[in-house]
Parts: C-alpha cells; sequence; structure tokens
C-alpha cells in the first residue's frame, strides 16, 4: 500500500521521530511519503530540521508566514502525494514498533481512524511544565475504549489516518485561527456527513509540553475560539451537548465570585502542586467574562 504521512511543524526538533517514521515505512512499502511543512518556525529551528530532507522519500517545506493549524492540515493533504495518509503532530515520539502497520492494516475508504495519545509516564523534571503534563495526563489522554464511547467528541488532530477523498469532504475550517477546537468541529462535520469515526490503540507520545504561562495562555485562547464558534455556529445544539464548559457556564451560579479569586487560582496553577479544578474553574471565568 502506497501512502503519505503529514506532519505540520512548529518550534519542534523533528530529526528522531523522522528517522523512527523512515524506518517503519521502509519496512512496509517502497513507495511512501514523508511530508513536514513547517509553519514559519524559529530561523534556528528550522535550519536544524531541514536536515531530514537527506532521507529518502522525505520532504521539509518552510511557509514565508505563518498560516495556523486548520490551514496547514488542509494544505498537507492538498500536498500528499498517496491518497492513504496519517497526520501528526511534530512535537511527538512514536512508541510503538508497528505504529504504521496498525494504521494501514486498519484503513478503509470513508472512514477516520483516531490512535490517541499519551505523556510520559513519569513527572517531568521541569517544573515550569509540571501543569501541562498533569492535564494531559488527567483530562486529554483516553485509551481506545474510553475515546469510542464517545467516538466524534473524542477526536483530536494530533494522530488521525484516512483517505485525501475523505478528508476532502470535512477540512479544517481555516477562520479558526490560534489553539484549539478545530477538531471539535471537525468531529461534528464528520457525524453529520455520516464518516465514521474509529478509535485504535495506537498512540504517540506528546512530548511538546509547554511550561505554565504559555499553557494557561493557550487553554484561553480555546476557550475564546470555543466561544466565538458557539456564538457563529449553526452547530450549536450539538456543541451544547459536547462541550461540558458550555453547559457549566450557563448554569445560574455566583460566577462573578471567580473575579474575586483569579489571582488565587492562577497562583495555584504555578505552584509545586496545581489542581486541574483550578483551571476548570477560570475556563468558567473566561467563558463567562472573557
Amino acid at each position: 500500500m502506497d501512502f503519505s504521512i503529514l506532519i505540520p511543524v512548529y518550534n519542534s526538533h523533528i530529526e528522531c521521530l523522522c528517522e523512527e517514521l523512515c524506518k517503519q515505512a521502509a519496512k512496509y512499502s517502497d513507495n511512501f511519503q514523508i511530508l513536514f511543512v513547517d509553519d514559519c518556525s524559529e530561523l534556528s529551528i528550522s535550519y536544524i530540521n531541514q536536515k531530514v530532507s537527506s532521507y529518502t522519500n522525505v520532504d521539509y517545506q518552510i511557509l514565508s508566514q505563518n498560516i495556523g493549524r486548520s490551514a496547514i492540515r488542509n494544505l498537507l493533504f492538498e500536498k500528499a502525494q498517496y491518497e492513504n495518509c496519517i497526520i501528526m503532530d511534530g512535537d511527538v515520539r512514536i512508541i510503538r514498533d508497528d505504529f504504521i502497520s496498525t494504521y494501514l492494516n486498519a484503513l478503509k475508504e470513508n472512514v477516520i481512524l483516531v490512535g490517541g495519545h499519551s505523556y510520559q509516564k513519569g513527572v517531568p523534571m521541569d517544573q515550569l511544565k509540571l501543569l501541562h503534563w498533569m492535564y494531559g495526563v488527567k483530562v486529554e489522554s483516553k485509551n481506545y475504549k474510553e475515546r469510542q464511547a464517545f467516538p466524534y467528541r473524542s477526536f483530536m488532530t494530533s494522530n488521525f489516518a484516512c483517505s485525501k477523498q475523505t478528508f476532502q469532504q470535512l477540512k479544517f475550517d481555516e477562520t479558526i485561527r490560534g489553539y484549539g477546537h478545530e477538531d471539535t468541529l471537525f468531529g461534528i462535520q464528520a457525524k453529520q456527513k455520516g464518516i465514521p469515526i474509529h478509535h485504535l490503540d495506537n498512540p504517540i507520545q506528546h512530548d511538546g509540553l509547554e511550561n505554565t504561562s504559555k499553557f494557561i495562555d493557550k487553554q484561553k485562547n480555546a476557550v475564546i475560539n470555543l466561544k466565538r464558534l458557539y456564538n457563529t455556529s449553526p452547530n450549536k445544539n450539538e456543541l451544547h451537548q459536547q462541550i461540558k464548559l458550555i453547559r457549566l457556564g450557563e448554569l445560574k451560579l455566583p460566577w462573578f465570585l471567580l473575579r474575586i479569586i483569579r489571582p488565587l487560582l492562577i497562583k495555584n496553577l504555578k505552584d509545586d502542586s496545581p489542581k486541574i479544578l483550578s483551571l476548570q474553574l477560570l475556563k468558567i471565568l473566561w467563558w463567562r467574562y472573557g
């Protein structure tokens, strides 16, 4: 089977990822493409990353300006050489020797496969990355059975496979800029078009942990994206059903008190023992008051 592996890159080092993908791909087929598209990373990083172009069947392309998470994934599928495609984030690690074959052996027309993702087992040495790691382990990482129970709302962009033809029926909404919820809308569109999403036990490990301040900023941006999407989308009912934050934010509770304790919530997230509850309360604050 011929196949393309598509990887958006932004300020992450990719040589180890590329080596492992090349090793697995060569065992499966002679006809494969590994395409990295760099969304205008820092010059020092893209300069180092360009070395991967020397690998067989690997192409590393650099964009002159940043186009965002949705647009770069659409572009990758446009540039895909083969019909069968695997797409993943650039800040990940391959942790299974049969990662590629697991996808390709299960891939069928008009189906989306999602492999999931995990985080390192041990607490990170860098204290500034503790919150992101805790959130990933406790909230984001789910096994394939948990994800398959809610297949569409469990879709994530970090690790999935489908045909070009299937993807062209959906695409990511390029009006969603910044971080967050382009995958939410993609899952809703797949459900509406009757395209099945099947979840597999085929995770990658997310290594791109953010420091606490940057992680909080990204979470706030995701809430802002969600509110904009909810206010303008014809899929309000679906979003309301899928997203617990929306339902919580509509409850008639004294949420204004969150404004008073906001500094305490942020302080807790930056402490040695951050609580996920503090982040969840901040999300409600951002949802209601911006």
